[in-house]
């Protein structure tokens, strides 16, 4: 008996251990198959957080914009140039006024964020009740065309609610022009070609127009229904045809083609020469607002004529706009621009955030906020306050042949002066291929988010560098605490969207560079469901109803929302 004990002992010891080996291996086995870790609290104030009430004369709704002594440009020794149809001047006054607002009056996403101030990301319709992925088409595209090869699709496709006037002139099949309520699906590819798709089923509605340059930013609609279309070329540093297209959509002929190889005689750190910084029509003034990654910011007077299917379009009074620090180097820019009232609000590569006047050319204040930018800024109107808020994310460069280690930063401004609110630093990792830091725009939430502002990192996993993998964060947007942030296994450099269920639940979309959406419960940060398509993402969803259209480098995406 004594010896049977101890064999049965040893038996049951043994079989322990072979569970817990199990059980670790099933562990290990899911933590490194895992896509998505459970949310986890993060800190409850940002380091830095400026909890002074707003004076009169830093609100921009009294007082305009205007510097401080920390926001100065002559801090920097900044020196602009300006020149206006081609001639270089000192001083510029913009015949009719541009102002700039977050109205429109077409039903659908015309531009990147949905107007000039970058933060609407999307909007659901009241059928969406469960917080589900649903059904899901796919349209194939054609390959990247000459210099572009293994290059990232970041423009946001744009989705347009026509009007019966306009549809009739537009749309090819007899089927789609009597189709009641049609929408539209506008994305201009890195295959040099703009196609048009409805967004029920990712059917042609058109032939393609062909550009013959690739293209990876977002495009611009006319804000008043118009259709007037301007994109810009991307990664075309080799290519002649590198241009920002004004594109008449009733004929497909190009308007006007500007930025060709402009950068005012002055020394770039290298050739920068794309354009896919999404551009901006001002809706009051009649103004055409675009930057290049030459760090030129251009800008027209827009004339038209007509309506319906017979528009004319002239553009006149071009200006350009740059300008140098102490080093006496251009600057670059790889970011984009929002807008507010007269000023317009832009990034350099240097991690300068500009504020400038667009019917003055004169630049008001600067800040510098990191090593560069790659992202939009986002603006949010908050008339309790008197002003208008900034929300950023700084990036970091690769350097190639090495991996570096160094800061990104998150940070909220007082538009009307520079002023930090609050900032948030975060240990970086990049690799010899990959930048990190805050890639994505912000994305603001409303409704039930309307407390947080949310954002994707790429190299960062909270307090840690990691070179892969990437986190969500949800920000309080008083006071620069976090909420809860994520970590993803593959890094997004995708922008977050937002949308909202009929029940007013907020949820958040992200996309991740191996293809994997998630919908998360935007108020705990949980995952509500996964979908695979197969495509690393880098652009961000455009959402029109219960929609979701995604452009990749070979295919247009549309899935629903349930």
């Amino acid at each position: 008996m004594h010896r049977l004990s101890i064999r049965n002992r040893k038996f049951i010891l043994y079989a322990l251990a072979l569970v817990i080996c199990i059980v670790l291996a099933v562990g290990f086995a899911k933590r490194f198959t895992k896509l998505i870790w459970k949310p986890a609290k993060g800190d409850e104030r940002a380091a830095i957080y400026n909890a002074k009430p707003i004076a009169d004369s830093a609100k921009i709704f009294e007082a305009g914009a205007m510097p401080t002594k920390l926001s100065d440009p002559a801090n920097f020794g900044f020196v602009p140039f300006v020149k206006i149809d081609g001639i270089a001047v000192d001083g510029f006054e913009r015949q009719n006024e541009a102002v700039f607002s977050a109205d429109g009056n077409v039903k659908g996403v015309t531009t990147f964020r949905g107007n000039a101030l970058r933060n609407v990301s999307g909007t659901a319709d009241p059928q969406i009740i469960s917080g589900k992925f649903s059904a899901t088409w796919k349209t194939g595209i054609g390959k990247a065309s000459g210099v572009t090869k293994n290059l990232d699709a970041r423009g946001q496709p744009l989705v347009i609610n026509w009007s019966d006037e306009v549809k009739q002139v537009l749309v090819r099949p007899d089927s789609k022009k009597n189709k009641a309520d049609f929408t539209e699906v506008i994305y201009a590819s890195r295959d040099g070609r703009i196609y048009f798709l409805d967004i029920e089923d990712g059917s042609y509605t058109r032939e393609p127009i062909v550009l013959q340059t690739p293209v990876t930013g977002t495009a611009t609609m006319c804000p008043d229904g118009k259709p007037v279309y301007v994109v810009g070329a991307g990664d075309c540093a080799k290519n002649e045809d590198s241009s920002i297209y004004v594109i008449n959509l009733l004929n497909g002929q190009i308007i006007e083609k500007f930025g060709e190889r402009s950068n005012f005689s002055m020394k770039l750190p290298e050739e920068k020469y794309d354009f896919y910084a999404s551009a901006l029509f001002s809706d009051k003034g009649d103004c055409l607002v675009a930057q290049g990654e030459n760090g030129v910011i251009y800008s027209y007077a827009v004339m038209t004529e007509g309506s319906g299917g017979d528009i004319k379009v002239n553009l006149r009074q071009k200006t350009e706009f740059t300008y140098t620090y102490d080093n006496g180097v251009s600057a670059t820019s790889s970011s984009g621009i929002a807008a507010w009232g007269e000023y317009v609000y832009s990034c350099d590569e240097d991690g300068h955030l500009l504020c400038t006047n667009i019917n003055t050319l004169e630049t008001v204040w600067v800040r510098k906020l990191g090593e560069c930018f790659s992202c939009t800024p986002v603006l949010e109107e908050d008339r309790e306050a008197g002003t208008v808020f900034i929300y950023i994310g700084s990036s970091l460069d690769r350097d190639k042949g090495k991996n570096v280690k160094g800061f990104s930063y998150i940070t909220k401004l007082n538009a009307a002066t520079g002023d930090i609110i609050w900032q948030r630093e975060y240990k970086t990792r990049v690799t010899k291929l990959t930048d990190g830091g805050f890639m994505g725009t912000a994305c603001l939430g409303s409704g039930s988010l309307s407390d947080y502002v949310f954002f994707t990192a790429v190299g960062t996993t909270g307090k840690k560098a990691d070179k892969k993998n990437g986190i969500v964060l949800a920000v309080n947007k008083k006071t620069g605490g976090i909420k809860y942030y994520v970590r993803l296994k593959h890094y997004a450099a995708s922008s977050p969207v937002c949308v909202y269920g009929s029940d007013g639940t907020g949820y958040l979309i992200i996309c991740d560079n191996d293809g994997n959406l998630f919908l998360l419960d935007g108020e705990s940060g949980k995952c509500k469901d996964t979908r695979k398509i197969g495509e690393r993402i880098t652009s961000e969803p455009a959402v029109f109803g219960n929609r979701l259209i995604i452009g990749t480098e070979s295919k247009i995406y549309g899935i629903s929302l349930e």
